[in-house]
């Protein structure tokens, strides 16, 4: 065949991702943290497959956010985990 390489992904995005649960203390109030949040996009009558709904379910029982954005609404709420 005609093999040729695939580049997949973000320029300078790092090897290895993911999320690390962090337990909000009282000594950290004020403190910033970075929540990880993976958002599926897909038109109005996309289908969401077994694996992307499944995805989102781990990234959402880890406490991140995550969700399939449909709208601009969905999106928002995504982010500002509603």
């Amino acid at each position: 065949g005609n093999a040729r390489p695939f580049k997949a992904g973000v320029p300078g995005m790092s090897d290895l991702i993911g999320w690390v649960p962090v337990e909000i203390t009282p000594d950290m109030v004020g403190q910033t943290v970075a929540v990880y949040t993976a958002v599926e996009t897909k038109a109005k009558r996309g289908r969401v497959t077994t694996e992307q709904a499944a995805f989102i379910a781990v990234v959402s029982g880890a406490g991140g956010r995550a969700g399939v954005a449909r709208t601009d609404d969905d999106l928002h709420n995504i982010l500002s985990g509603r």
